[in-house]
């Protein structure tokens, strides 16, 4: 019995909890060229389809927590909420190191497919420029699902290297059984498949801190609509089809210092998604063949004057298509300037101006604005406490 206890007592002591909370408040003006609710939702500023009701003045907060189990064994959590996202859970997995080089993670787990850092205690943005990382709509498909991973993490001279392979369903455990890419199905709409993989190899050189991310996602998804007349409105009533789409997503970053004090950081991500459909009954219409690209090009600089500050500046193109249909791009300069008062206290205050230009529009029933440029700006202040 007293062995026993023992033993208990000493696998509780290489128990190890650690737990990260921020919370705060930001508070956005935003004044746009345009009226309509489409055109402003193309800006991707902090009013851009946020997941809850818009609100100039939101709350927010993350949460990291991290339990190691012995020096093998770890469980983590990433969870947050604001109004661009609503509530989120962003990772909660099981991983086991099987050996110093290899080990394997099981659960909710993202795809490392970004470098986006809503988690980054110095985070020095309120809202960043890359619409993969704070458009709900544009980052769902790439952000977090139920997922197996393999990794490998290895040092080899001054580099430090990790590297990470996985398969992701989205339906599993009712994670996000609706979500089909960037689109808002129809109730009457059943998703048939939803499957994804991914690569990712991250690489720090130790000496010099360059640091560069490369990583590839691939989608394969399909849908059953019964009643396609009231999703594509120029089919026959009673036309069913089904719907297949596949993607792939590349991304490339990298990170170097430029002087002791200014960092720099470049990164490209580039979605193609091809998608066709089978019509079933009756033959009202031909097969329909969509191709989307998006790609996003972000570059970015950090100064810090002093411990207790950072000042950045970020430019960003965005350009976006849709076959033969559609075709915009949107540009934005950002600055901010972010400063900790004390270990739990800081601020940040940011300034965005956002230009959008739509070089055609062959379909205004997908579409519905006209071709030309519009403008918009914003400035946010944050107030942050970090537990």
């Amino acid at each position: 019995m007293g062995s026993g206890l023992l033993q208990a007592a000493q696998a509780q002591s290489d128990w190890q909890l650690q737990n990260t909370l921020q919370t705060g408040v930001d508070a956005w003006r935003v004044e746009h060229s345009a009226f309509d609710k489409t055109s402003r939702d193309n800006m991707y500023l902090a009013d851009s389809e946020t997941r809850w009701t818009y609100r100039p003045l939101s709350p927010w907060y993350t949460l990291q927590s991290q339990l190691d189990w012995g020096p093998h064994d770890q469980v983590v959590l990433l969870a947050r909420a604001n109004q661009v996202t609503g509530a989120s859970l962003d990772q909660l997995y099981y991983s086991h190191a099987i050996s110093p080089y290899l080990g394997f993670r099981a659960g909710v787990a993202d795809f490392r497919s970004t470098w986006c850092r809503e988690y980054d205690l110095d985070n020095p943005w309120i809202r960043e420029s890359d619409p993969f990382c704070t458009n709900y709509r544009i980052k769902q498909p790439f952000a977090s699902a139920p997922a197996l991973q393999v990794y490998v993490n290895l040092d080899w001279g001054d580099y430090q290297v990790q590297g990470i392979a996985g398969i992701f369903r989205p339906r599993a455990l009712g994670y996000a059984p609706r979500e089909f890419g960037t689109a808002l199905l129809p109730p009457h709409v059943s998703i048939t498949q939803n499957h994804k993989q991914g690569l990712s190899l991250n690489v720090l050189n130790k000496a010099s801190s360059t640091e560069w991310r490369l990583s590839w996602m691939g989608l394969d998804q399909g849908l059953f609509d019964p009643q396609a007349s009231l999703s594509f409105p120029e089919y026959a009533a009673g036309t069913q089809l089904n719907y297949r789409q596949k993607a792939d997503t590349f991304f490339a970053g990298v990170s170097w210092q430029l002087s002791p004090r200014l960092r720099s950081r470049l990164t490209h991500m580039h979605n193609d998604l091809k998608a066709h459909c089978e019509l079933l009954t009756p033959q009202a219409a031909p097969a329909c063949v969509t191709r989307v690209g998006k790609k996003s090009t972000v570059l970015e600089l950090n100064y810090q004057p002093g411990a207790a500050d950072t000042v950045s500046l970020a430019v960003l193109k965005f350009p976006f298509s849709q076959s033969q249909v559609y075709k915009k791009t949107n540009q934005s300069v950002s600055t901010s300037w972010r400063r900790d008062w004390d270990k739990h206290w800081f601020t940040a205050l940011q300034w965005s101006l956002s230009r959008a230009t739509v070089f055609y529009n062959d379909d205004f029933s997908t579409v519905s604005y006209l071709p030309g440029t519009i403008t918009a700006w914003a400035t946010g202040l944050r107030l942050g406490y970090k537990w």
